[in-house]
């Protein structure tokens, strides 16, 4: 999972069409404004982005590591989240603020991983250094 998140996010903007497609996909209003192959790659894409997050998770199933959930659910989730942490980072640096891409998706990362361990004996770090207790 934290392949996928730093992938996307370091190349998401090497095809800006296929960036702001992504950001602000709305079937309705995205597909007027390409042709009718380039619709189909841009659908096509964003679906094995789903099946990718959808097959690590399957497999962290049955390999134990991750709670039997939803497979499909969670990678629609998890999709979902690296669009809004992009939309966020994307508005925050208009607005003038810093650039938290990395350190945003790093704490993403491991909530979600976290979240769907079977038995998490020691957190994922969120992205910091925390204290050691005394």
């Amino acid at each position: 999972l934290r392949k996928f998140f730093n992938y996307f996010a370091e190349t998401y903007p090497s095809d800006p069409e296929v960036h702001q497609a992504y950001m602000y996909y709305r079937a309705e209003e995205i597909q007027p404004l390409f042709s009718e192959e380039r619709y189909r790659q841009l659908t096509s894409r964003m679906a094995k982005n789903v099946e990718m997050v959808e097959d690590v998770i399957a497999k962290g199933i049955r390999d134990g590591i991750f709670k039997a959930v939803n497979p499909r659910a969670v990678a629609s989730i998890v999709w979902s989240l690296v669009l809004g942490i992009l939309r966020w980072e994307e508005n925050r640096k208009y607005g003038g603020g810093r650039d938290q891409l990395k350190p945003t998706i790093e704490a993403a990362v491991s909530l979600l991983v976290d979240g769907l361990r079977v038995c998490s004996t020691e957190p994922e770090r969120l992205g910091q250094e925390t204290k050691e207790k005394p």
